[in-house]
């Protein structure tokens, strides 16, 4: 925890609340012994809870902050959702795309003109070779534990 972060713990005696943290509840009879839910409660208010029939909950928005990596035949993508691509190495392969990343969504932004960009090829399920001719030209991608389907492209 950073300097000066206060936790607080739930209190299943008293019932008492917390400011953020992890949160289980459970009751049964006069006092609590049975565990039914769990959530995670963030410093913002926001809550992450599986109290819906094991579905995971996330109220208010999840961010990431932007990354940047440079282009290269074999590109791995950091974590993010957001991308930058720099350089003109055209992209053959995006090795990033296995079942821990099933079901991400990333949206790549070349920061130049890329004559190589994206091939139509290998683990890169394309419309057609992106080949951004301006600074700030994107492509939508989604992995599917195997490959990455273009979702959407755009000319900036």
């Amino acid at each position: 925890a950073g300097a000066g972060a206060a936790f607080k713990a739930y209190d299943f005696n008293t019932g008492a609340n917390f400011d953020y943290g992890l949160d289980l509840y459970y009751s049964s009879g006069s006092y609590s012994n049975v565990f039914g839910t769990a959530d995670i409660r963030l410093q913002n208010q926001e809550t992450i809870d599986n109290t819906n029939n094991g579905v995971i909950k996330l109220t208010g928005t999840l961010a990431q902050t932007a990354a940047s990596v440079a282009s290269a035949a074999t590109l791995a993508l950091p974590v993010g959702n957001v991308i930058t691509v720099t350089g003109t190495t055209a992209v053959t392969t995006l090795n990033t795309c296995d079942a821990a990343n099933a079901g991400r969504v990333v949206l790549l932004i070349w920061s130049d003109a890329n004559p190589g960009g994206l091939a139509d090829g290998n683990n890169l399920k394309l419309f057609a070779a992106f080949d951004p001719t301006t600074a700030d030209d994107t492509i939508s991608l989604a992995c599917d534990g195997t490959n990455w389907y273009e979702l959407a492209r755009s000319a900036n």
